[in-house]
């Protein structure tokens, strides 16, 4: 399967990386947004479920924006690490 498929939860080797062997969580991009959400990297949740902030983390954003008078469809969101790795250890 190609990245260009369905990426989520296709684990990766990039050469040299870190996070290689992790979970590649893809940004959600949504069409007409002007606000990215930028996260530090996936956790347990978004690895699992192969989208950006799905945790408690997610569950915060949504609450905050909510607040806000916005939802997480008017925005953009990605990780600054896109791949999550088991246990996820520190950067």
């Amino acid at each position: 399967m190609s990245l260009r498929d369905d990426p989520r939860g296709t684990r990766v080797e990039c050469q040299g990386c870190p996070a290689r062997g992790g979970v590649f969580v893809p940004p959600t991009l949504n069409e007409g947004s002007r606000i990215l959400l930028v996260g530090e990297r996936p956790g347990k949740d978004e690895m699992e479920r192969g989208e950006v902030f799905v945790g408690m983390a997610g569950q915060t954003l949504d609450l905050m924006l909510e607040k806000a008078g916005s939802h997480r469809r008017l925005t953009h969101s990605c990780n600054v690490v896109a791949c999550g790795m088991e246990g996820n250890p520190e950067p």
